[in-house]
């Protein structure tokens, strides 16, 4: 039992608030360090430091820049955030004039992108909170970890989010 406390202290510390529960971890991170706790292959996510399969994250973030537009990945209209605590001080509107370059090289460096246009419901400078479940998937042929609402089950591959996940804090 301590050694779990003293485990819960630490990941506590590192990562924001943590409380256990019987599904897994409620655990909550500002976008940055969310960024921290991921491991990359490239470009697949591969797994996560501090979360594992069955742990609810909840994002809480300031929005510091939001457009929507059309997905080419997707084929929808979408709606791409940046956060406070991940890119204050950045030149987003340049990094937005940029989007639509044929490199797409800025196209998909946005934090969170979700299905839908919410420019209407959420604006610069709102507080946020975007829930999350972590789960286990096999993506092009990587174990990885994942979050549910980004994972099309169908097609087996990452998707928008809806915007059911996300909430003025």
């Amino acid at each position: 039992m301590i050694i779990i406390a003293v485990f819960a202290v630490i990941l506590q510390g590192r990562n924001g608030k943590l409380d256990i529960n019987e599904n897994g971890n409620d655990v909550t991170m500002t976008y940055a360090e969310l960024e921290d706790d991921i491991t990359y292959n490239g470009k697949y996510i591969l797994d996560f430091i501090s979360l594992e399969p069955g742990d609810t994250l909840r994002v809480e973030d300031e929005i510091i820049f939001i457009a929507s537009g059309y997905d080419e990945s997707d084929y929808e209209i979408a709606t791409r955030i940046w956060f406070k605590s991940e890119h204050e001080g950045e030149d987003t509107e340049f990094w937005y004039a940029y989007s639509s370059r044929e490199d797409k090289y800025y196209y998909h460096n946005y934090d969170f992108t979700f299905k839908g246009n919410l420019t209407d419901d959420f604006k610069v400078g709102d507080d946020v909170v975007i829930t999350l479940h972590v789960i286990d998937v096999i993506w092009n042929g990587y174990d990885s970890e994942f979050f549910e609402e980004m994972w099309n089950k169908e097609n087996e591959t990452p998707q928008n989010l809806p915007r059911t996940c996300i909430k003025k804090a």
